[in-house]
C-alpha cells in the first residue's frame, strides 16, 4: 500500500507541474476514481478494518447501537443489503463518500489543487480514512461544506453539521468554526500554542482526567478507550502518542503563524483552525476520545501546506541570504573570541568570500531577472550599477582594513553582528514584520 500511495504522490506532482491550478476535468475525475478504488478494495489495511467489517456483518437491530446513535450508517447498511452487497461494497461506498467529499472540498478551497491532493494522499487518506472511517465521513461532509460559512449561508452549514453528526456524533464540534472567522491577536495565539505545548500533559493528567472521572458512568467508555489506547501505544511503540509527532505538529503551527502576517479572509480561518487543532492535540494527545476532536480542525492544513510551500519556494532567496549571512556572522564572532592569530589573506580566500558574495547578491540577481521583462537598456543600466557597486565595495574594503588593523577582534565582532543583523533584516522585511 505504501508504494501505491507513493505512486499517487508522484503522479499528482507531475499533474501539478503540467496543469497548475487548472487541471482538465477528466484528469481530476480519473484521479478521484483511482483513489476510491484503491481505498475501497484494500484488504485488511488499517487498524480498524476488522472492526468495520464486523460492524457491517452485525444485524441492523438493537445489538448494533451505532445504527441508532448515528442513523446515517443504518441508511447505508440497508441500501447495501438491499442490493445483496458484501462488506467489500461497504468499504467501497464509505471510501467513495469520503474521497469525493474531501477532493471536492480541496477543489473548491485550495489555490493549488494537486499540491493539496499530495498532502491528502500522503497523510489524511492513509492515517485517517483507512482507520477512523465513521469520523472521516463526518469530517468530509464538514470540510466540503466549509465555503458556505463565507457565503453567508450559515444555516445551510448548520444543517450540514447535523447531517455529519448522523455519521459521527463528534461532528458537533464544527459549530466552533463560526468563532474562527475573525482575526485573533498574533501574540495571543502564539502564547496559547506554547502554553499548550509545555503544559498540555500536566493539564490533562491533573485536571481534565479527574474532571472526567467525576462524571462517573457517563464517561466510562471514554476512560476505558483511553486505557486501551495508551496501552497499545506503549506496547507497539507507535508514533501516535510520541513526542516526535508533537514536536513536528508544533513546528508546523509556528511556521503557519509566521507566514500568516500577510493573510486575510479564508486563509485566516484556516490558520485559526490549524492552530486550534495543535492546541487540542497538545492537551488531549493521551486521551483518544477527546483527541479525535483535533482532526476536524487539523484537516485544513491540506489547504495551508501548499500555500506555505509556495511562499517558501517563491522567496527562497531571502531565506538563503538570511542563513548564509547568519552562518558567516556567527563564524566571525566565534573567531573574534577565539584569539587565534590569522594571516591577513585568510579572510579574503574564495572559501570565505564566495558564500558572502552569494548571500549579498541574491537581491541583485532577482533585479537582474526582472530587467528581461522591462523596457530597460541593459548595457547602460548594468554599467552604472557595476561602477557604483565597485566604488562602494572598494571604500568598504579600505575602511574595513583600517578598522581591522586598529581594533582587530572588536572589528571582527562588530562585522559578525552586522552581518547577522543584515540577515535578520532581510528575513523580517520578507515576512512583513519589519
Amino acid at each position: 500500500m505504501f508504494f501505491v500511495l507513493l505512486t499517487f504522490v508522484l503522479v499528482f506532482s507531475v499533474f501539478h507541474v503540467l496543469y497548475g491550478n487548472n487541471p482538465p476535468k477528466s484528469i481530476y475525475i480519473i484521479s478521484v476514481i483511482l483513489l476510491i478504488l484503491v481505498g475501497g478494495f484494500r484488504y485488511f489495511v488499517g487498524i480498524d478494518y476488522e472492526a468495520y467489517k464486523l460492524m457491517y456483518e452485525l444485524d441492523n437491530d438493537s445489538s448494533n447501537y451505532l445504527y441508532y446513535v448515528e442513523p446515517g450508517w443504518s441508511v447505508i447498511y440497508n441500501i447495501i443489503h438491499f442490493v445483496k452487497g458484501t462488506y467489500i461494497l461497504w468499504f467501497l461506498v464509505i471510501n467513495a463518500i469520503t474521497v469525493i467529499l474531501m477532493t471536492y472540498g480541496i477543489r473548491r478551497q485550495s489555490p493549488f489543487i494537486f499540491l493539496s491532493m499530495i498532502f491528502y494522499v500522503g497523510s489524511f487518506l492513509y492515517t485517517e480514512s483507512f482507520n477512523a472511517m465513521r469520523q472521516c465521513v463526518a469530517m468530509a461532509i464538514v470540510f466540503a461544506g466549509t465555503p458556505l460559512i463565507f457565503q453567508r449561508k450559515e444555516w445551510y452549514y448548520v444543517l450540514l453539521i447535523a447531517l455529519a453528526m448522523c455519521f459521527h456524533y463528534s461532528a458537533g464540534i464544527a459549530l466552533v468554526f463560526f468563532l474562527l472567522k475573525k482575526k485573533y491577536n498574533f501574540t495571543l495565539m502564539l502564547s496559547v500554542l506554547l502554553f499548550s505545548a509545555l503544559f498540555g500533559d500536566y493539564l490533562l493528567n491533573n485536571y481534565l482526567i479527574p474532571l472526567t472521572e467525576s462524571f462517573g458512568a457517563f464517561f466510562s467508555s471514554a476512560l476505558d478507550t483511553r486505557k486501551s489506547y495508551v496501552l497499545d501505544a506503549t506496547e507497539h511503540d507507535v508514533m501516535l502518542n510520541s513526542g516526535l509527532k508533537k514536536l513536528v505538529y508544533n513546528v508546523l503551527a509556528l511556521i503557519m503563524l509566521v507566514f500568516a502576517k500577510k493573510w486575510d479572509g479564508q486563509k485566516l480561518f484556516y490558520l485559526n483552525c490549524f492552530v486550534l487543532s495543535i492546541v487540542i492535540y497538545n492537551v488531549f494527545r493521551g486521551f483518544l476520545e477527546y483527541l479525535r476532536l483535533y482532526q476536524y480542525f487539523f484537516m485544513y492544513g491540506l489547504i495551508l501546506y501548499p500555500i506555505v510551500v509556495k511562499n517558501v519556494k517563491d522567496n527562497m532567496g531571502k531565506w538563503i541570504a538570511f542563513m548564509l549571512l547568519s552562518i558567516i556572522g556567527i563564524n566571525m564572532i566565534r573567531e573574534a573570541f577565539s584569539g587565534d592569530e590569522e594571516s591577513s589573506n585568510d579572510l579574503l580566500d574564495c572559501k570565505t568570500m564566495f558564500p558572502l558574495a552569494v548571500a549579498t547578491s541574491i537581491d541583485a540577481l532577482a533585479v537582474g531577472i526582472t530587467f528581461a521583462f522591462l523596457n530597460v537598456h541593459i548595457i547602460p543600466a548594468v554599467s552604472f550599477i557595476g561602477v557604483i557597486t565597485f566604488i562602494i565595495a572598494a571604500a568598504g574594503v579600505k575602511i574595513g582594513n583600517i578598522f581591522g588593523t586598529r581594533y582587530k577582534a572588536k572589528a571582527e565582532l562588530a562585522g559578525g553582528i552586522i552581518l547577522i543583523l543584515l540577515g535578520v533584516k532581510i528575513l523580517l522585511e520578507h515576512l512583513g514584520i519589519f
